[in-house]
This record gives C-alpha cells, sequence and structure tokens, in this order.
C-alpha cells in the first residue's frame, strides 16, 4: 500500500524545476553592485537563457517503469521468504510416540548413515506443578536412540514424587542406568546448555557437558561409547521406570533454543537435515504433549505439556 504522505514523482519534478527557476532571481545581487562591465554582461546573458527543458514525456514513464520493477521484486523476495519458511522450516515426517516429544535430525530418513557427530542446545528449567500420584519428565539432547537401541544423553529431570516437585542434571549411556551430575544444582528458571561431541572416532570418545548459564556451574566428562551415530535428538521424555512407561509430569512448556547438530561433517540447525518432529500419545491415543513447528531458521521450538 502507498503512504498517503508520498509525493507524486511529477509533482517532486515541477517543484524541482520551478526551484530551479527561482533560485537566480532570490540569490543573485543587483547588476551594478562591484560588478565589472564584463561581468554585468554576462549576467545578462544568464538572465536571457532558456531555463533548462523539462523532462521529456519518456521520464515519468522511466520513473513508473522502475516502481513497477521494485514492486515486483519485492514481491518475489516475499514470495520466496514466505516459501522458505513454509517448506524448509517444516519437518519431513512426523511421528507418534509413547514417550518422545521433539526432533530428531539424520543423514536420511529411509537409511540413514553413521554420520552424527554433535548436538547441542538450551533450555530453560521449568517450574512442575506437584501432584500427589508421581509423575516425571526429563529434558534432554542425544545421539542414537531414534533406529535402535544405543543412545548417549546428557539433560535435566522434572518430577513430582510425594507432592514435592524436584529438579536435576544427568546423563545416561544405555543401557546403563542415569548417572547424576551433583555439581550442579538446578532451580525452576535456570538455563542450561548441553552437548555431546565425538573426540576419537577410532576409540569411541565422547565429550558430554553441560552448563548452568544462571549459576555457572558446569560439568564436562569424557566417556567411551559405541555409538550407532544415526541420529541426533531434541526430546522432552516420559520415561520408563522399569517395564512401566511413567506419568508425565506438568512442565508447562520448555523451548529448546540454539538446536544444531554435525552431520558427515556438515553444522547445521534442525531445518538443515531431513528430520523427524515427534508427538507424545498416550495409550488411548490422546495428545498428552506437543512440539510447535520450528523458529528462528529451524534452531528453536517448544513442547508444551497437554495431558
Amino acid at each position: 500500500m502507498k503512504d498517503s504522505n508520498e509525493q507524486n514523482p511529477l509533482e517532486e519534478e515541477k517543484k524541482s524545476s520551478d526551484e530551479k527557476i527561482s533560485e537566480p532571481v532570490e540569490t543573485e545581487p543587483p547588476m551594478n553592485v562591484g560588478k565589472s562591465p564584463s561581468e554585468e554582461a554576462d549576467d545578462i546573458v544568464k538572465d536571457i537563457q532558456a531555463p533548462a527543458p523539462a523532462e521529456s514525456p519518456q521520464q515519468p514513464q522511466k520513473t513508473g517503469f522502475r516502481y513497477k520493477f521494485a514492486f515486483v521484486l519485492a514481491s518475489l523476495i516475499v514470495i520466496v521468504t514466505v516459501a522458505y519458511f513454509l517448506v524448509i522450516h517444516e519437518p519431513t515426517q512426523t511421528v507418534v510416540s509413547l514417550s518422545w516429544c521433539g526432533y530428531s535430525v539424520s543423514s536420511s530418513l529411509e537409511n540413514p548413515q553413521p554420520q552424527v557427530s554433535h548436538v547441542t542446545a538450551s533450555w530453560a528449567v521449568p517450574y512442575v506443578n506437584p501432584s500427589f500420584s508421581n509423575t516425571l519428565s526429563v529434558a534432554w539432547v542425544g545421539i542414537g536412540g531414534q533406529y535402535d537401541r544405543t543412545l548417549i544423553q546428557i539433560g535435566t529431570a522434572y518430577d513430582s514424587v510425594f507432592g514435592d516437585a524436584t529438579y536435576s542434571a544427568w546423563y545416561e549411556l544405555l543401557p546403563d542406568r542415569p548417572v547424576s551430575i551433583g555439581i550442579i544444582k538446578l532451580s525452576p528458571g535456570d538455563i542450561v546448555l548441553a552437548s555431546i561431541t565425538l573426540l576419537d572416532p577410532i576409540m569411541n570418545t565422547w565429550s558430554i557437558e553441560m552448563q548452568d548459564i544462571t549459576t555457572g556451574k558446569s560439568f564436562q566428562k569424557n566417556v567411551i561409547y559405541d555409538s550407532s551415530m544415526l541420529s541426533a535428538e531434541w526430546v522432552i521424555e516420559r520415561p520408563y521406570v522399569g517395564n512401566t512407561i511413567s506419568s508425565l509430569a506438568n512442565f508447562g512448556k520448555v523451548t529448546f533454543t540454539g538446536c544444531s547438530a554435525t552431520i558427515d561433517g556438515r553444522a547445521g540447525s534442525i531445518s538443515t537435515f531431513p528430520s523427524s518432529r515427534f508427538i507424545m500419545k498416550n495409550s488411548q491415543s490422546r495428545e498428552i504433549a506437543t512440539a510447535s513447528p520450528l523458529v528462528a531458521n529451524g534452531t528453536s521450538f517448544s513442547v508444551d505439556y497437554k495431558a
């Protein structure tokens, strides 16, 4: 839409021409003040010279063409931008899960290769509404696990046990049990940054790290683990306790930011690679947690509690 205060190009040109004609009259001193006869003669010649010719009839047409070209170009930019966000930022597929809600990436959905060497993200520790029944929820980043039973992961847990909310940091190398990270004491609202990085592909050495940005506490450990390296994940989970899946704790909303992975030496956001979006449903097929569409160039999304 054109601005109502915008000047008509033809009126601006006419105004400019008028100003050019009037300028000599307003600023030129009288001919007989401090001027030689030759200078006065020059002034007379200037005065009788015709003003600069007006713009040719074609000029407004050229100006109009420029406006039309700019409008078409701007329209194309808008179309390309919208297409980018609608096509590039949408997940490749949606998967219904009993326990996971979030995103994963891999080299291919049909034939993934063992090429994932890094994953990272940040999120805020949510406040959990305590309940009389025991409810559990965890947020984590990991490598492996979508296509196989290997999984190296690091994250945070938010549980309600006997009516009390608890918060903790942990890491896990399946099939081993989770290991608590005692140095990091979490509170609701703390911002954490977690990452997993392959250090030595021959020795299967990995670095797992977490930093509580709010308190300044950090944890880093090198581990030996034979990962499938088939996928990278950013997930909210209701974990299994023994062979029984837990009830999901009411965490409200968790937003993952700075989501990045490296696959076959190429670093990128979730939208850079073939991805899966996980929706959590219970055994009655009722949705209990949902992952939002990707934003911020595919580096961020939110998981909302729905139960």
